[in-house]
């Protein structure tokens, strides 16, 4: 029952932060328009992805190491700032060595929008990593709050950048770096006043164990990113600033649909790094339900695409509407599959999810090099999609071989499993309703 009241709390928090995120989405849309939206999406896309490479994979691994019991918040919260800070200066001198390069990307936006983007580089890295640190601490009410809060500062800072003062792309940019510092100020005053920790010198070992763990998950959370963003950062060496936009438009839209299994994984974690056998049979109800949830989003979707383009996004991302049939069913699968990490991260194998995404990343690679000179921007939709079902199908055959269960039995959905959500979610209720009478 605690299992449910955590995936119920992220999978709340998701859905307040998705619709905030969806704003945020709008007004970059409204105000930007298709030409500029590109052109931020390229400098923002390089520097979260230098913060991602040089990140060792380290949210994962104090995450997982604070689950399970194995490092304390204050050695946690000093080894992620050493290695955020030595890993975000490696990140900037590299991406300014980069931007002497004669590259067609860096043509897609002025350079001191580049350099706006290079501040973002540890602010990115530790925007991820805090909301990771809650989750090991199984903290799920405070990683909801730092999540919903960070959407709104990041949607009120970019509106009144954009919006109020009309500072373009710079301002959009900028935005992004202040409403990232604001946030993490905010969640450090909260860590502070709930679990007392302080600054203290980082542990040697402790680097070394984080390390150790964030390089086998490294390739996976780096592929994970470049996965989703890799139509992006091709099109940017060849199609224009307005395709760039559509693009982005459309995979971040359909993107929100993975946040629930996203929710789900964040409330796994900790039982999956604290059982012997990784609760396999949670993950795959898990996998199965966020399958069934996904699906019914994803078709809504696709019902209302063209209105709920023209109303949020404006009528000049018309573009953007037959691109989501295509990226409909890889964000399907990718919504059964994602919910699996947990239990290869938990399990410490977190290599098995590297090999899952870096497969899906090269034929995403491969095929949007065959496709998108043929089909144009639908190619790159199909790309991604293709990529995305590869990477599903590696991760169901491990999960399958290290869990025992079928193919069908991980799969398909049951009677026992909506029998066992009712009941759990009965309990809770009865629960909640005892507490307010209390």
């Amino acid at each position: 029952m605690s299992g449910l009241k955590d995936a119920g709390l992220a999978f709340s928090s998701n859905i307040g932060v998705t619709l905030v995120a969806v704003g945020t989405q709008s007004c970059l849309a409204w105000f930007l328009g298709p030409e500029a939206r590109g052109s931020y999406a390229v400098c923002l896309i390089f520097g979260s992805l230098l913060g991602a490479i040089f990140a060792v994979g380290l949210d994962a691994a104090i995450q997982y190491y604070v689950a399970a019991k194995k490092i304390a918040i204050s050695d946690a919260l000093s080894v992620a700032f050493f290695l955020v800070l030595a890993g975000g200066l490696c990140a900037a001198l590299f991406g300014l060595m980069l931007m002497e390069l004669d590259l067609e990307y860096f043509d897609k936006a002025d350079s001191d929008s580049f350099e706006i983007a290079l501040f973002y580089i540890p602010i990115s890295m530790l925007v991820g990593f805090l909301p990771r640190l809650m989750v090991g601490l199984r903290d799920f009410v405070g990683m909801g709050l730092y999540s919903i809060v960070q959407a709104i500062v990041q949607l009120i800072v970019i509106f009144v950048a954009i919006g109020v003062l009309e500072l373009g792309i710079n301002g959009a940019l900028t935005a992004m770096v202040l409403s990232g510092v604001i946030t993490i100020v905010l969640e450090l005053l909260y860590l502070r006043k709930k679990y007392k920790f302080e600054f203290i010198k980082p542990n040697v070992a402790h680097i070394k164990m984080v390390v150790h763990y964030g390089m086998r998950h490294h390739f996976a959370r780096l592929s994970n990113i470049v996965n989703f963003q890799m139509g992006a950062i091709i099109l940017a060496f060849f199609a224009t600033r307005e395709e760039i936009g559509y693009f982005t438009v459309a995979s971040a839209l359909m993107g929100y649909v993975v946040q629930i299994p996203g929710a789900l994984g964040k409330a796994l974690l900790p039982r999956v790094a604290g059982d012997e056998n990784g609760q396999a049979a949670l993950v795959a109800l898990s996998s199965r339900m966020s399958g069934v949830i996904c699906g019914l989003i994803i078709v809504v979707i696709l019902l209302i695409r063209e209105p709920l383009i023209n109303i949020i996004f404006s009528p000049s991302f018309s573009a953007v509407i037959p691109l989501l049939v295509l990226l409909a069913p890889g964000m399907f699968v990718r919504s059964i599959s994602k919910v699996m990490v947990p239990y290869f991260n938990g399990m410490a194998k977190p290599q098995i999810t590297s090999y899952a995404v870096v497969s899906g990343i090269l034929v995403n690679i491969s095929t949007l090099f065959i496709l998108y000179p043929i089909m144009g921007l639908e190619g790159a939709a199909i790309s991604m999609t293709t990529g995305y079902f590869v990477s599903s199908v590696i991760s169901l055959y491990y999960f399958s071989k290290l869990s025992g269960q079928s193919y069908t039995g991980i799969l398909i959905p049951s009677k026992s499993d909506w029998e066992y959500v009712s009941t759990s979610f009965n309990k809770l209720k009865l629960k909640l309703t005892n507490n307010k009478k209390i």
